[in-house]
C-alpha cells in the first residue's frame, strides 16, 4: 500500500486492538505527520547521527 500511495514522506498510524492484532488508523503524507515545519536535511541529518551513534547500519 505504502508504494501505491507514491509520497516522499509516508506517515502511518497504527494501534494495537486488545486482542494483540495491529491495524492502521490512517496514512499520509509528510505533511500530515507534524514535520511539516523541520528542514528535511535537518531531520534527515538528526536520523543518520543518532544511527551513528547506536552503531546501526
Amino acid at each position: 500500500m505504502a508504494r501505491r500511495l507514491d509520497v516522499p514522506f509516508l506517515v502511518v498510524d497504527v494501534a494495537q486492538e486488545v486482542s494483540g492484532r495491529w491495524i492502521v488508523i490512517e496514512c499520509n503524507d509528510g505533511q500530515e505527520s507534524g514535520y511539516a515545519g523541520i528542514s528535511p536535511f535537518a531531520l534527515w541529518q538528526a536520523i543518520l547521527d543518532v544511527e551513528r551513534e547506536t552503531g546501526a547500519s
